[in-house]
């Protein structure tokens, strides 16, 4: 079988630093499955990748050399990019369902995010880098979650107005000035915070949290797509604040509680899908630029 694949040379900040090229995809050895990839993420994590090219991809079996995962399986891998892929079926994880916006967001995250923070009920969350892939997600969970009140904020001004009327945010502010974000966190109190972004945002965030304050940091925005530096963290204020920073990826054995929220509560994530392998090199630097709102789907195959 041949296959085509996408490849990048350096940091890759322009479409034509990626190239498609086609090679020879052998048959599955020992243990070993081949996968035609039909839907792949993409994410900003992947800016700290380049030149390597490798993402969440939702895939079917078309040849197998492991009872385990048999030919027709629906499998979840990470190594997308490519029309096929060959790899061992220890590095694939069979999935139900056929939603790839529901197998291969974020949705994980951010939910493992709120329960390490301890959500309670009627609590105020706030979420910044809302309009992304992770924080486009824990809008809508927290609420599911019993949050009182949820407050987005993001880097791009023209956002604003879809966190409240696309994702369901009951506020939200535009975050590029630590100032003026203080000031209007302070009159949020928030007792949680969903923090996709990281940098000075964490640093002018921690002291406007209610006492007990909990954070969950799930990304770091700031330093991937903008070369921010490192948040600075006074250990007095959360001394102080009796805060608590948990630092949060998506845990498997949570895995099936959210679906069971999701399914619950019929949650519907923000998302974009691109057609085609040749349009993902493009679909990504416009996600470093930050034009997409929610999670963003390239379709390989149907």
């Amino acid at each position: 079988m041949r296959s085509r694949r996408v490849q990048a040379t350096g940091a890759a900040t322009h479409a034509t630093d990626f190239t498609v090229t086609t090679e020879d995809v052998a048959e599955p050895g020992a243990g070993q499955v081949l996968v035609r990839n039909r839907f792949m993420l993409l994410g900003a994590v992947m800016r700290s990748l380049l030149p390597t090219m490798a993402g969440k991809t939702l895939g079917t079996v078309v040849a197998s050399s492991d009872p385990a995962v048999p030919a027709g399986s629906a499998v979840v891998h990470m190594r997308g990019w490519q029309e096929l892929t060959l790899l061992d079926a220890a590095q694939c994880r069979v999935v139900d369902g056929d939603n790839p916006v529901l197998l291969l967001s974020n949705g994980l995250t951010a939910y493992t995010g709120l329960v390490a923070a301890g959500l309670r009920p009627g609590e105020t969350v706030y979420v910044s880098g809302a309009a992304g892939a992770v924080g486009s997600v824990a809008g809508r969970l927290a609420r599911a979650m019993g949050a009182g009140r949820v407050v987005g904020s993001t880097g791009t001004a023209a956002k604003v107005p879809q966190l409240v009327n696309r994702l369901g945010y009951d506020d939200a502010f535009e975050h590029r000035d630590p100032a003026t974000v203080a000031k209007q966190l302070l009159e949020v109190a928030p007792d949680v915070y969903v923090d996709t972004v990281g940098g000075p945002l964490l640093t002018v965030t921690l002291p406007t949290l209610n006492p007990g304050g909990r954070v969950a940091l799930c990304g770091a925005l700031a330093q991937q797509l903008g070369g921010a530096a490192e948040p600075t963290i006074d250990l007095l204020t959360v001394i102080r604040g009796r805060l608590s920073l948990h630092g949060v990826t998506g845990d498997p054995a949570l895995e099936p509680a959210y679906l069971q929220l999701v399914d619950e509560h019929r949650l519907d994530f923000a998302h974009t899908v691109v057609d085609g392998l040749e349009a993902a090199p493009q679909a990504l630097l416009d996600l470093f630029a930050g034009r997409f709102v929610g999670t963003v789907l390239v379709r390989l195959a149907e």
